[in-house]
């Protein structure tokens, strides 16, 4: 079984990046309902040791289908950072409410580790890949020790093979894994990210600007469609932590591989191991992109026109 869990679980962590060996202490009601299920998926391993069970730790998903058809929609106001941002960005919100500004980072503003929703699908299909080939490896391993023996394959290759048995093989019992980039972001650089992929611009650069083939009244006509996205600082939110990062170590070491074949290296093997290639692909660039690709075509999400 794949859980999908969150970051929320380890609440306030007492040093980052947040490793999946933590102590668990969820500040908040959503956190606490994760943390919960995890318990719950301990205890049908603890009594079923036949199951095999993933728990994915989601840090937080932004961004959308690069076709811009397939996007975030949510009803109200948001709850989370980007579909807010967005939202404000399309005029269908006025403002931005920023939930603390004196947190003690770098800007005052928290800071979260986004991953790119596709990002997110790639390490859920890793997962799957892991469980599923975990009983199969033992069929690929004796074929892989014959090649061996008649010495038809080199000793790094062999040690690629083995990495691959070695990490498959530990999947026993209920394990988790943190699914996130390992880079912290704030609040408000996650704005001035949006900013420059939506093209809002600051207002008094624009104005200020010494371009003359634009005269004050076309300026601020433009500035209407282009300004920059409007904040509005508010008090902190009981139950938001300062900082929270992923150390994503252990989910490149045991599911940072992938499906491919390669004659040369694995005959007849449907894997093989990409160790260096990191779980994420995606910077807080390209979320942004995405994002407001979905944003600015579909503006009222997935109805036509405004309700």
């Amino acid at each position: 079984m794949v859980f999908s869990s969150s970051a929320t679980v380890y609440g306030q962590p007492e040093k980052i990046p947040c490793v999946e060996d933590f102590e668990l202490k969820a500040m908040n009601p959503y956190g606490r309902t994760k943390l919960f299920l995890e318990e719950i998926a301990r205890d049908i391993q603890k009594a079923e040791p036949d199951w095999r069970i993933i728990l994915l730790r989601y840090f937080n998903p932004v961004g959308a289908h690069e076709s811009g058809k397939i996007g975030e929609d949510p009803k109200g106001i948001p709850n989370n950072l980007m579909p807010y941002i967005q939202q404000v960005a399309v005029g269908r919100l006025p403002e931005l409410n920023v939930y603390g500004h004196d947190y003690p980072t770098k800007d005052g503003s928290a800071i979260r580790d986004y991953i790119h929703v596709m990002d997110l699908a790639d390490g859920h299909t890793a997962a799957l890949r892991k469980l599923f080939t975990t009983e199969s490896i033992g069929d690929q391993f004796i074929s892989f020790s014959c090649l061996v023996l008649e010495m038809k394959v080199d000793s790094s290759s062999l040690w690629k093979f083995l990495r691959v048995v070695l990490n498959v093989f530990v999947l026993s019992g209920c394990v988790a894994y943190n699914l996130g980039t390992g880079c912290g972001t704030s609040v408000l650089e996650m704005v001035a990210a949006f900013e420059k992929a939506s093209g809002k611009v600051n207002v008094v650069s624009f104005l200020l600007s010494p371009s003359r083939s634009l005269s004050l009244v076309i300026k601020l006509l433009v500035l209407k469609l282009l300004q920059k996205i409007p904040i509005k600082l508010c008090p902190r939110r009981p139950g938001d932590a300062t900082a929270v990062y992923a150390s994503t170590e252990k989910a490149q070491r045991e599911l940072g591989w992938k499906y491919a074949y390669d004659s040369h290296l694995f005959p007849n093997a449907l894997f093989y191991w990409n160790y260096m290639d990191p779980l994420a692909k995606y910077g807080v660039a390209e979320m942004c992109r995405d994002q407001w690709k979905w944003a600015s075509s579909n503006p009222w999400g997935y109805q036509s026109k405004k309700p």
